[in-house]
């Protein structure tokens, strides 16, 4: 999206997320390995939460596809987005 496409929107952006239920799951699930992916997958999932809170796995691995991560398996990803969606009032 070119900046000038957002003018009169919200940007939420990785630090405004400070202790969104998202990061805290992230950080006590260990979904992140070396932190370079971290950000995106922060955001993709924020934005889950936001529009999908009662999202299946299905959904989950839908939205996780936008991302890639080379250090670790999808496994804690998906944990710590699972246990994330129950923190804000999902699943």
């Amino acid at each position: 999206m070119l900046a000038v496409e957002a003018v009169g929107h919200k940007i939420t952006t990785v630090e405004g997320l400070n202790n969104a239920p998202i990061q805290k799951s992230f950080v006590e699930n260990w979904g992140f390995q070396c932190g370079y992916c971290t950000s995106g997958f922060l955001m993709v999932c924020h934005a889950l939460a936001q529009h999908y809170p009662d999202a299946d796995d299905y959904i989950i691995e839908e939205w996780l596809q936008s991302n890639l991560c080379r250090c670790t398996s999808y496994a804690e990803i998906k944990e710590a987005v699972s246990k994330g969606l129950t923190m804000v009032g999902g699943k």
